[in-house]
């Protein structure tokens, strides 16, 4: 819309003036002023209509935005859609291998229990993953699983992101890698006598050189280890807001040492012989079972 300008009120006044025969100049600026006033008021009418049609427009482009939205998020929920049913006929009747690595035997054959599969550890030469993560891998950790585990692997571009692993049929025997002596990579390398190819310290050798008070102590020092990753991982239990991806790998860690080291501890013993039946730590390690059990209950729920 154009607004009416100085040229049209200039011809209204001439108009005016034309049609005005008499010399009275009062009246004639009264008129003047009046249409003054008029044309004024049309202008504000007119920014009005304006105004109206440009927020008319707004509204019309939002909306046009909002549908455009609306429709990619319709498209969106339909491909994931398809690619969850894709998925589904593709794993069915699967199960998903529990991930294996980090974990000591014990809690990967509960783990593999309570799906239902079975397991066959097989000892592995874990040297390399020892230093190349400048870290000790304890007796008894178990490794990643590979291709040749008995399993069927499905990468990202087949299942997504949420869904990739290993996967096998209900009853399958899976093969699991795992350590069978502790392996100190902390330096980034590995000396001689403590490479598993080299490695001839049997457990009776470490369990000669092993004393009773030394026993003693090391099965004091795992009790308090369940007794606080008990607490701990009753906490998380009951507030599932704290167990974040930083608190998960943490508590992760915790756990697999926790493991390795009640393995490790079930050795020493078993090797000691009748040495330790008299003593009152015995009690304390024939009572960890059932804290064992207790932290595998509250480990399942995390």
């Amino acid at each position: 819309m154009k607004k009416l300008s100085g040229l049209g009120v200039g011809l209204l006044c001439v108009l005016a003036l034309t049609g005005c025969g008499s010399t009275d100049t009062s009246g004639l600026e009264k008129k003047l002023d009046k249409l003054e006033k008029n044309i004024s008021s049309l202008n504000e009418k007119i920014n009005d209509l304006e105004a109206v049609d440009v927020a008319a427009e707004k509204e019309e482009a939002a909306a046009d935005e909002v549908d455009a939205s609306e429709k990619k998020a319709q498209e969106l929920a339909k491909k994931k859609a398809e690619e969850e049913a894709k998925n589904q006929k593709l794993l069915e009747g699967k199960i998903k291998v529990p991930d294996t690595s980090r974990k000591a035997q014990e809690q990967v054959t509960a783990e593999f229990e309570a799906v239902g599969l079975n397991v066959k550890f097989v000892a592995t030469n874990m040297d390399n993953l020892a230093v190349s993560g400048k870290r000790i891998v304890y007796k008894g950790e178990c490794d990643y699983l590979n291709e040749n585990c008995g399993a069927e692997k499905f990468d990202s571009t087949q299942v997504g992101w949420e869904k990739q692993g290993y996967y096998a049929n209900k009853g399958d025997t899976i093969i699991v890698g795992y350590s069978d002596h502790e392996i100190d990579g902390t330096s980034g390398s590995l000396s001689k006598s403590n490479s598993s190819a080299n490695n001839d310290t049997t457990a009776e050798k470490k369990a000669a050189t092993t004393s009773k008070s030394d026993i003693e102590a090391a099965i004091k020092k795992v009790d308090a280890k369940y007794d606080e990753m008990i607490k701990k991982a009753q906490g998380y239990v009951d507030s599932p807001s704290t167990y974040d991806d930083t608190a998960a790998l943490s508590f992760l860690t915790d756990y697999t040492e926790l493991m390795a080291e009640y393995a490790s501890l079930g050795e020493t013993i078993d090797n000691s012989g009748d040495e330790l039946s008299t003593s009152d730590s015995m009690t304390i390690y024939t009572n960890m079972l059932t804290k064992y059990t207790k932290l595998m209950e509250l480990y399942a729920k995390l």
